[in-house]
């Protein structure tokens, strides 16, 4: 006798498999979107912090120094003479919606304390 078809065992191990692989997919689909729009607002720092430096270079802690991009609502001096950048409300991913991230004029270097680690590069990770 001679099988033609797959038994229903069969077909639920591989429907399981494939569960399991979309998952993996999608969570790491998620990361990768929002390590791109962090790495959009990295470059748009570089930009900042060239214009802050030859501009004046004064820290005026609260100024707005410039306006928002697609990712970013406002950019500002902090307190530590760092430019902090607010991330929208809207157009981000919600694991980064109205987080904010500061870049030392000076150094380069940077920090956030409301956005997870595993999102951000290794330079500004536990600073």
């Amino acid at each position: 006798m001679y099988q033609k078809a797959f038994t229903l065992i069969e077909v639920m191990i591989v429907l399981t498999i494939i569960a399991i692989l979309a998952t993996v997919a999608g969570m790491s689909y998620h990361s990768y979107v929002v390590r791109s729009q962090l790495t959009e607002v990295f470059e748009q720092a570089g930009s900042y912090r060239t214009q802050f430096i030859a501009s004046d270079g004064h820290c005026d802690a609260g100024r707005q120094i410039g306006s928002g991009t697609q990712y970013i609502e406002k950019v500002v001096i902090n307190a530590a003479c760092r430019i902090e950048f607010k991330l929208r409300q809207d157009r981000v991913d919600t694991a980064i919606r109205g987080k904010s991230i500061a870049f030392d004029v000076y150094s380069g270097s940077c920090s956030s304390s409301d956005i997870s680690q595993r999102y951000l590069p290794k330079d500004c990770r536990g600073q």
